[in-house]
């Protein structure tokens, strides 16, 4: 009897935990990092037929560089002070170009060269992986955060995503859809969690409106999505940069991180001379950047159609302009009705984000 009494208790306890144990399951979704603005690496291969990385940012190597132009950055510091930042300007583009012309786009939107990204499959991009293979933070984005997201899912389910940020959100949305459905075959489960930054916001935004209905996505959070464009994008290719400064402060303490309040240095000494010189320098920047498609992604819409009469060839652009013009006039506008449908899919979707907080040119 006792025998019968105990199998029976265990029988009862089995059954209750199966639900618990189920719905624990079904939340435990692999977790998918689309992170901000250009932080995927980007590389080519030389004529020697070895990889080198063309995108990444290498401290070293720009401190190699300044060395190398002390003298100019030096004589460009003087003229700076005297009210001219053509010198400084023309030093410092001259070898931003060097560095970086690699990632120039042609005028129709393509790459000059052919450039490839590291860790396009779900298990070259699982962040356990790479830590083993690594041993460090290489291809781990917005690690800060996810560290703490780790302590729940546990890297082995955590994945982050490669695109070539400079090709536009609707291109990264299909490589978005691309690691969705490797991840949901390396891991087995029928759904993903996406988590989304900024520039990632806008990716997402988009996957969510061409690819949402699908219902392969359990939650998505987009944290300070950039949906509505950027201003800085604006300013560059507006060729009219102004800085405000208190607001480019507040902006350099919550972007990296800063405890310590140093509005009152930028009180004390005003950084206009940081408009002179960006100004001067906008022109070797849009030598590398002015046709990829991200940055034209990045234009509000409210200033779309001046910018792209002021910047753009409407015959040598014109396949740019096409997929512009799609995500300004049929995405950007639409993204709440694409969120209802891709809800109405079972899809959950969250954003974090302020508003009514000027950019670091004043702009909301």
């Amino acid at each position: 009897m006792k025998r019968i009494a105990i199998c029976l208790l265990c029988l009862v306890l089995a059954v209750c935990a199966m639900p618990v144990c189920a719905a624990e399951q079904s939340e435990l979704y692999p977790v998918i990092v689309v992170p901000g603005y250009s932080s995927t690496a980007l590389y080519r291969i030389n004529e020697q037929g070895e990889e080198e990385q063309v995108w990444g940012v290498d401290m070293d190597e720009i401190t190699q560089t300044l060395l190398q132009n002390i003298v100019d950055l030096g004589k460009g510091l003087g003229a700076l002070s005297r009210g001219s930042a053509k010198q400084l300007a023309a030093t410092v583009g001259r070898e931003f170009v060097r560095l970086y012309g690699d990632l120039a786009c042609n005028p129709d939107g393509s790459s000059v060269y052919p450039l490839q990204q590291y860790c396009t499959s779900a298990e070259e991009a699982n962040t356990a992986n790479l830590i083993a293979k690594y041993g460090d933070r290489r291809f781990q984005y917005e690690y800060e955060i996810m560290d703490t997201v780790a302590e729940t899912v546990g890297n082995e389910n955590i994945f982050n995503f490669n695109c070539d940020f400079r090709m536009g959100a609707i291109a990264c949305a299909k490589q978005l859809d691309e690691l969705i459905r490797s991840v949901k075959a390396y891991t087995g489960k029928d759904k993903v969690n996406i988590f989304a930054v900024s520039h990632g916001g806008q990716v997402t935004g988009t996957y969510l409106s061409l690819y949402g209905e699908q219902g392969d996505v359990h939650h998505a959070v987009m944290t300070v999505p950039a949906l509505g464009g950027a201003a800085l994008a604006c300013d560059v290719l507006s060729g009219n940069i102004r800085f405000d400064e208190l607001e480019l402060m507040e902006y350099i303490e919550h972007g990296m991180m800063l405890e310590t309040d140093y509005h009152w240095l930028l009180k004390a000494q005003q950084l206009g001379f940081l408009e002179l010189v960006l100004n001067e320098l906008a022109p070797y920047i849009l030598q590398v950047l002015g046709y990829w498609g991200s940055i034209w992604d990045f234009v509000e819409p409210e200033l779309y159609e001046e910018l792209k009469a002021k910047r753009l060839d409407p015959v040598e652009s014109a396949p740019l302009i096409e997929k512009s013009d799609r995500m300004h006039y049929e995405i950007m506008p639409r993204y709440a009705e694409a969120f209802k449908r891709a809800q109405e899919a079972g899809e959950k979707i969250f954003i974090i984000a302020g508003y009514g907080v000027p950019a670091i040119t004043g702009m909301q």
